[in-house]
């Protein structure tokens, strides 16, 4: 993320990335938001 730092905003960079194997997704293939959410809530900093 160190790539970022003085070519875009601050804020636009986020704090950490994770990555995983499988997002969620509803019955209609969309992305999944509040299981997301709810997922990774405790990891949100704060």
């Amino acid at each position: 993320l160190g790539y970022y730092e003085g070519k875009v905003a601050k804020w636009w960079i986020p704090d950490a990335v994770e990555f995983v194997e499988e997002l969620p997704h509803t019955a209609t293939g969309k992305l999944w938001k509040a299981e997301l959410k709810k997922r990774y809530r405790d990891r949100v900093a704060e």
